[in-house]
């Protein structure tokens, strides 16, 4: 089963992409949780669609264990594809920062860095 999620862009929201205490939209949200689908993301520039795929991704590598290799991201550039993956990369190490000695982030923290 195949879902589509289009992400409302919020200029509020999209001012504050940077800031620590981020909170998703409800649409974002709905990104982040569902699971037993693929999922397609589909918004304007700015909207966050990297911000929510990333946060997806760590949720699913913290709470169900999974790799960073179970994973297919696609993007239009290899621009894209570079920034989603140091952002992945970063997200990975904050959870380090919190967890040091926990190997299954450290075995993410290389796989990511393999990732094409």
């Amino acid at each position: 089963m195949n879902k589509a999620y289009r992400i409302v862009s919020n200029e509020e929201w999209d001012s504050q992409i940077d800031e620590k205490n981020l909170t998703a939209t409800k649409e974002q949200q709905q990104v982040m949780n569902v699971r037993d689908c693929d999922v397609l993301v589909s918004a304007a520039a700015g909207s966050g669609k990297t911000w929510v795929l990333v946060q997806r991704m760590m949720k699913r590598i913290k709470e169900e264990k999974m790799n960073v290799n179970e994973f297919l991201m696609v993007t239009f550039t290899k621009a894209a594809a570079s920034e989603m993956r140091e952002r992945i990369g970063k997200e990975i190490q904050k959870a380090l920062e919190k967890e040091p000695e926990n190997e299954h982030l450290m075995k993410q923290m290389s796989l990511v860095h393999k990732a094409q």
